[in-house]
C-alpha cells in the first residue's frame, strides 16, 4: 500500500513538472514518449543518451546484435586458442584463458560487463520517469547496474573462485570440480532472479526484448 501511494505521488509530481516545463518554454521541442506512458523532462540525461544510442531501425538493431554476438564468439575463440597454446607450452598462453587471472579475455569480459552496467543505469533513468510504474519496479534496473559492476570486477579478478575455495576448505564439502558447486549455489539464485526480473520488466518493449 505504501509503495502504491509513493508511486501515485511520484506520478502526479511528474505530471506537474511536465506541465510546468511545457508552459515555461513552448518553443523547446518535446521529447517523444512511448504511448504517453512517460513524462520525460527536457533536462533528462538518460533520455538524451538513449535518443543518441538506442537503435531506431531494424538495421541498427541487427548491427548491435551482430556486434554482441561477435564479442561472445571472440571471447570463446580467444579462450580456445589460449587453452591450446597453454597445453602445448606456448609462453603467454594462460593470458588468453577466460578463467586466467589478469587474462586478456578476462579484461575484455570485464569491460563488457561495465557497458552492461552503464546501459542499466540509462534504462533506470528512463524507467523512473514512467507514469504507470506504481510499484516502483524501475529500482530493479539500479540493482542490475550494481550487479553488472560486481560481475565486471569478478571477471577481472575471479573472486568467485577464491570465495568458493575458501568455503570448500572450511566446510570440506565440494561435490563439483574446481569448487564450482559453491559459486553456482550462491550466484545462480541471486543473479538468476535478477536477470529474470529484468527480462520480465523489459517485456513491455518489443525492441528491448529483441536486444
Amino acid at each position: 500500500m505504501t509503495s502504491a501511494r509513493a508511486g501515485r505521488r511520484r506520478r502526479l509530481l511528474h505530471e506537474g513538472a511536465n506541465a510546468s516545463s511545457s508552459s515555461a518554454d513552448n518553443s523547446a521541442p518535446p521529447i517523444p514518449t512511448a504511448g504517453g506512458r512517460y513524462a520525460l523532462r527536457e533536462d533528462s540525461v538518460s533520455a538524451h543518451i538513449a535518443a543518441d544510442l538506442a537503435p531506431r531501425s531494424a538495421a541498427a538493431l541487427a548491427a548491435c546484435t551482430a556486434a554482441a554476438g561477435a564479442l561472445v564468439a571472440g571471447l570463446v575463440a580467444i579462450d580456445a586458442y589460449g587453452l591450446a597454446a597453454a597445453s602445448s607450452g606456448v609462453p603467454g598462453g594462460r593470458l588468453l584463458l577466460l578463467d586466467g587471472v589478469g587474462s586478456i579475455a578476462g579484461w575484455v569480459g570485464s569491460a563488457a560487463w561495465l557497458v552492461v552496467a552503464a546501459l542499466s543505469l540509462v534504462v533506470f533513468g528512463l524507467r523512473r520517469q514512467r507514469m504507470d510504474d506504481v510499484r516502483c519496479a524501475y529500482r530493479w534496473w539500479l540493482a542490475g547496474g550494481v550487479a553488472a559492476t560486481l560481475l565486471s570486477a569478478n571477471a577481472a579478478t575471479h573472486s568467485h573462485q577464491i570465495l568458493a575455495g575458501l568455503i570448500a576448505d572450511s566446510t570440506g564439502f565440494s561435490p563439483l570440480p574446481a569448487n564450482a558447486f559453491w559459486w553456482l549455489a550462491l550466484g545462480l539464485p541471486i543473479f538468476g532472479l535478477l536477470a529474470v526480473r529484468l527480462v520480465v520488466d523489459a517485456s513491455a518493449s518489443r525492441l528491448a526484448v529483441a536486444a
